[in-house]
C-alpha cells in the first residue's frame, strides 16, 4: 500500500508550482520587490555589454526618469481605489435593498444604521480599502518616488561613463 504522501504527488507538486507562480507574481506586483530588482540588475548586466545597447539603456531611462516624474500613478492610484470604493458602495447598497423584503432578521447596529452580516463585511472591506489607497496616495510615494529619481540618475551617470570609456 502506496503512502498518502505518493498518493497526492501530482497535487502537491501542483499545488506548490502554483504557491511558486503566486508568489512571483505577487512580489512582481511591487515596484521595489527583490524580483523586479533581480531582473533589473540581469537587464543591466545584459545591456553593458555592447555600445548600441547601452545607449538603448541610456535612453530607456531617461524616458522612465521623465515618466516617473510625471506622478501619473499616484492619480491612477487613487482613480483604482475610488473606483473600488464606489463598487463596494453600490454592492453593500444593493444588498440592502435586494434583502430588505420586511422579514426581521438579525441585524447589526453600526450607530444609526443597521447591516446584515454580508452588508458588513463589505463595508468594512470599503472602509480597508479606503484606508489603504489613502496611505498609497500620501507622502509615501513621493518619498519613494525621490529614492528611485535619485536612484535612476546615479545608474544614468554610470553608464554615461561606460559609455564614454567605450568610445
Amino acid at each position: 500500500m502506496k503512502s498518502l504522501f505518493y498518493q497526492h504527488l501530482f497535487e502537491l507538486l501542483f499545488a506548490l508550482v502554483f504557491a511558486v507562480a503566486v508568489g512571483l507574481i505577487l512580489d512582481l506586483l511591487n515596484p521595489d520587490s527583490a524580483s523586479r530588482r533581480a531582473l533589473r540588475y540581469l537587464k543591466n548586466k545584459w545591456s553593458e555589454t555592447s555600445e548600441k545597447r547601452l545607449l538603448e539603456r541610456i535612453d530607456y531611462l531617461q524616458a522612465y526618469r521623465e515618466e516617473l516624474m510625471r506622478g501619473r500613478d499616484v492619480y491612477l492610484i487613487c482613480f483604482q481605489t475610488l473606483f473600488v470604493i464606489l463598487m463596494l458602495f453600490g454592492g453593500v447598497a444593493g444588498l440592502e435593498i435586494a434583502r430588505h423584503s420586511g422579514q426581521s432578521y438579525p441585524r447589526f447596529v453600526v450607530g444609526p444604521l443597521t447591516f446584515d452580516e454580508l452588508s458588513l463585511i463589505l463595508l468594512i472591506l470599503m472602509i480597508i480599502v479606503a484606508l489603504r489607497g489613502l496611505s498609497l496616495s500620501t507622502i509615501r510615494p513621493m518619498c519613494k518616488r525621490a529614492e528611485q529619481l535619485a536612484t535612476i540618475d546615479k545608474e544614468i551617470s554610470d553608464l554615461k561613463t561606460k559609455a564614454k570609456k567605450a568610445d
